[in-house]
C-alpha cells in the first residue's frame, strides 16, 4: 500500500497477552469530482416518507450519488424523514434534522 493514499494506525489490546491490531484508512476521494451537496438550510422543507423499493434494501449514502459509500440499509416499508429532492437524491435526516446520509429519490415515497 503506497504511503501517499493509505495512513497506517496502530493499537494495541491487552487481553491476556499483547496483540497489535493494524487499520488502513484510504485517502481516496470518492465522490469523483462531482460538487459536493449543499449544507440543509435553515428553512429546507422536511416530509415524512417511507422505503419503496422492490426487491432489495435501500441504500443510504454519505453523498449524493452511487459511487459514495454505503452508511446505512432501510427495508421496503421503513418509515424516514427526508429533505427536498437534490438531482434525483433525498437527505435522509434524524429527529433533530441531523443528516444520516442520502437515498435515491425514486425509492422513496412521500406519505
Amino acid at each position: 500500500m503506497n504511503k501517499k493514499t493509505a495512513k497506517l494506525l496502530t493499537f494495541t489490546l491487552f487481553v491476556g497477552g499483547a496483540t497489535a491490531i493494524y487499520l488502513y484508512f484510504s485517502k481516496k476521494n470518492t465522490n469523483k469530482g462531482e460538487t459536493p451537496p449543499p449544507p440543509p438550510s435553515n428553512d429546507e422543507k422536511y416530509f415524512d416518507a417511507k422505503v419503496n423499493t422492490t426487491s432489495s434494501d435501500l441504500n443510504v449514502r454519505n453523498e449524493p450519488n452511487t459511487t459514495s459509500m454505503i452508511v446505512k440499509k432501510l427495508k421496503k416499508g421503513t418509515k424516514i424523514v427526508v429533505g427536498g429532492d437534490i438531482n434525483g437524491w433525498r437527505r435522509l435526516v434524524d429527529s433533530s434534522k441531523n443528516t444520516i446520509g442520502y437515498v435515491s429519490s425514486q425509492y422513496v415515497v412521500l406519505i
